[in-house]
C-alpha cells in the first residue's frame, strides 16, 4: 500500500469547511451538483465534506489496493453510483482524457477504455489535486510532469467551456536548480510587465530575495509562479482569479476560478494580461497558525 505523502491535519481539515462557500456558489450558478475530479486516497475526506454539493467523483489513483479502499469509501458514504475512478498516474490520466481519439485507450480493457470516453464528455466543475513534488523542475531532459498535469488539465477543461475551481497543494519541498527554473521565470515575466513602464523592483525582490520572515523562498516562488503560469495556460480559454493561497506547515495551497472567455475574446490579447496579471498577485495569502488562527503574509504588488 503506497503511503499518503498529503496526510490528513486539522489545517486541511479547516481548508475543506473554508471552501465549502466558493463550491456552494458555484453550484447555485451552475444550477446543478458539482462533479468532482481529484486524488482523494482511500478515505476521501474531501468528497465526505462536499459530499451534499456533488453529483460525481472522478478520482484517480494509481495503486490498486487504494483504489479498491476508495470503492469500499465510496459505496459507505453513499456515493457508489456515483463514483468513478481511474486507476492510472494522474499526468497520463489528464493526458489521456484531454485527447478525443478512441486510438490512445484502444489497448485498455473495455471497462477502462468506457471510463475514458465517458469521463471526456463530463464537465468537472471542481478540481483538487495534491502534488506531491517540484513544479517547474524538470526531469533529465524531459519537462516538469506537474507543467505538463496542468496543460492537459486546461486543454480538457477548456472544450466544456463552464466556470470551474481548482484547489491545488504543493509542498514547499521542491529540488533542483532554481535560479533555471523558477527565478529565471519570475524573472522573464516582471521583466515582461517593465515594459508597461510600471516599477518592478519591490515586487521582483520580494519575490527573489532568500530571507523574509515566515515567508520560506520556496513558499513565495509557489506563490507567484503557481496562478501566473495557469494564466499563462489558459490565456485564450479563461480568465484566471486568484481566490487566496494558504500557507501550513511545509504546503501552499491556492484556490484558483477559471471564468470562460467569451469566444473571440481572447484575440489580441498578450500575456501576460496587464489588469489581470496584476490581480493575480495583489491576492491574499495568509498562514494558517494553531486553532486555525489565520495570520496575514503581505507581498508588494504592482501598481
Amino acid at each position: 500500500m503506497t503511503s499518503n505523502p498529503f496526510p490528513d491535519s486539522s489545517e486541511k481539515q479547516f481548508l475543506r469547511r473554508l471552501h465549502l462557500l466558493d463550491l456552494g456558489k458555484l453550484k447555485l450558478r451552475l444550477n446543478e451538483d458539482l462533479a468532482y475530479f481529484g486524488l482523494p486516497s482511500s478515505e476521501m475526506l474531501d468528497v465526505k465534506v462536499w459530499k451534499p454539493l456533488l453529483g460525481r467523483i472522478t478520482a484517480v489513483e494509481r495503486d490498486k489496493y487504494v483504489a479498491e479502499t476508495m470503492y469500499q469509501t465510496a459505496w459507505q458514504l453513499g456515493l457508489g453510483t456515483k463514483t468513478v475512478i481511474i486507476e492510472n498516474d494522474i499526468v497520463e490520466a489528464l493526458r489521456l482524457l484531454s485527447l478525443q481519439d478512441d486510438e490512445s485507450i484502444g489497448h485498455m480493457p473495455s471497462v477502462e477504455k468506457n471510463k475514458y470516453r465517458n469521463t471526456r464528455h463530463i464537465f468537472h466543475s471542481v478540481i483538487n489535486i495534491d502534488l506531491y513534488g517540484g513544479f517547474f523542475y524538470p526531469k533529465v531532459n524531459q519537462p516538469s510532469e506537474n507543467m505538463k498535469l496542468f496543460r492537459y488539465l486546461i486543454e480538457w477543461q477548456g472544450r466544456h467551456r463552464k466556470p470551474f475551481l481548482l484547489i491545488v497543494t504543493f509542498n514547499l519541498r521542491d529540488q533542483g536548480n532554481i535560479d533555471a527554473t523558477y527565478d529565471k521565470y519570475i524573472k522573464d515575466t516582471l521583466g515582461e510587465a517593465a515594459k508597461w513602464g510600471l516599477d518592478i523592483s519591490e515586487v521582483q525582490n520580494y519575490y527573489l530575495t532568500e530571507n523574509i520572515r515566515n515567508q520560506p523562498p520556496n513558499l513565495r516562488r509557489l506563490r507567484f509562479c503557481i496562478p501566473t503560469y495557469l494564466q499563462y495556460l489558459a490565456l485564450e480559454s479563461f480568465q484566471v482569479i486568484n481566490l487566496g493561497a494558504w500557507y501550513y506547515k511545509t504546503f501552499y495551497h491556492a484556490k484558483l476560478w477559471f471564468e470562460p472567455r467569451l469566444r473571440g475574446s481572447a484575440l489580441g490579447l498578450i500575456w501576460p494580461p496587464q489588469d489581470e496579471f496584476k490581480d493575480l498577485l495583489k491576492a491574499a495569502m495568509k498562514r494558517i497558525d494553531k486553532d486555525s488562527k489565520l495570520i496575514d503574509l503581505p507581498a508588494p504588488f504592482l501598481l
